[in-house]
């Protein structure tokens, strides 16, 4: 089986301390759900109340990481980078 990444959390950025209050439940869920596809490398995306929330596994691509993280092999998802963005919307014609 894989190694690598074991839990996933959205770190609460302080300009977004507001909306990671409000949405904590959701943004919790989508993690739980999100993990297994993140530890199996491949790219996530979640619809969060009025955002989007992107996903995106850092894996262990190179031998030359296993330098580093020398518990890991060749593969494993190492962490996760996230994006959120708010949803678009048309403007009035």
């Amino acid at each position: 089986g894989r190694r690598g990444l074991e839990t996933l959390y959205i770190p609460e950025a302080k300009a977004m301390e507001k909306w990671n209050q409000e949405n904590k439940k959701a943004i919790s869920e989508a993690c739980a759900t999100a993990l297994p596809k993140l530890k199996a490398g491949q790219n996530v995306t979640v619809s969060i109340p009025n955002h989007q929330l992107y996903l995106r596994p850092v894996v262990a691509k190179h031998q030359s990481c296993i330098g580093c993280h020398s518990s890991n092999r060749k593969g494993d998802t190492l962490g996760v980078l996230y994006y959120v963005l708010p949803h678009l919307t048309k403007s009035p014609s």
